[in-house]
C-alpha cells in the first residue's frame, strides 16, 4: 500500500533516528551530573537544573491583591508551557486513537495518574480548577475536539475499538 518514494531518503532518517535512540539510551545511563555536563558541550547554558514551579501554591481564583490582574493565577495557568502541551498533545492523541471515548477515557486517567504520583514529581501537584477546568475539561477536551474535526475533515475513518456485541451475533449467525 505504501511506497517510499525515495529510499535514500528515508534509510537517512532511519539512521538518524537510530543514532538518536542510542544517544538517549547512553544519556539515560549517565548519572544526572554527568549527563549535564555532556549537554553543555552543545550549549554553554545547559546543565543547570531547572527550577521546580509549585503549580498548587494559591489556589485561589479570585486575587484582588494581585498587582497585575485580579485573576493571576489562573493567567499564570494558562500561559504556561504545560497548557499548551496538554492541547497539542490530546489534539496528537486523538489523531492516533480516531476515536472519542477511548481518547476521553485515557484523558480522565491520566488525570487520576498525575493525582496519584504527584508525590514523585511536584509538578503534578496542581489547583483543583487547574485539573478540571483548565486540564480535562479545557485544553484535553478542547484537543480532543479539534483533534475529531481534524479526522473528520480529512476523511480519515474512525477506529471502533469498543466492539459492539450485535455485529458478533450477526457473523456468527451468518457462519451457521
Amino acid at each position: 500500500m505504501m511506497t517510499r518514494p525515495i529510499s535514500f531518503v528515508w534509510r537517512l532518517l532511519l539512521s538518524v533516528f537510530v543514532l538518536y535512540v542510542m544517544f538517549m539510551t547512553f544519556v539515560l545511563m549517565l548519572p544526572a551530573g554527568k549527563a549535564r555536563s555532556l549537554f553543555r558541550m552543545f550549549d554553554s547554558e545547559l546543565g543547570v537544573p531547572l527550577p521546580e514551579r509549585n503549580y498548587a501554591e494559591d489556589c485561589r481564583v479570585f486575587t484582588p491583591d494581585h498587582p497585575t490582574s485580579p485573576v493571576a493565577n489562573i493567567s499564570d495557568a494558562v500561559f504556561d508551557v504545560h497548557f499548551v502541551a496538554h492541547f497539542l498533545g490530546w489534539w496528537g492523541k486523538m489523531l492516533f486513537m480516531r476515536d472519542w471515548y477511548v481518547a476521553w477515557i485515557c484523558s480522565g486517567m491520566f488525570e487520576v495518574c498525575e493525582l496519584t504520583f504527584r508525590h514523585w514529581l511536584p509538578n503534578f501537584y496542581e489547583c483543583w480548577w487547574d485539573h478540571l477546568f483548565l486540564d480535562l475539561f479545557g485544553c484535553n477536551l478542547i484537543g480532543i475536539i479539534l483533534g475529531h474535526y481534524t479526522i473528520k475533515y480529512y476523511g480519515i475513518d474512525k477506529i471502533n475499538w469498543i466492539r459492539d456485541e450485535s455485529h458478533v451475533k450477526k457473523e456468527d449467525n451468518e457462519r451457521d
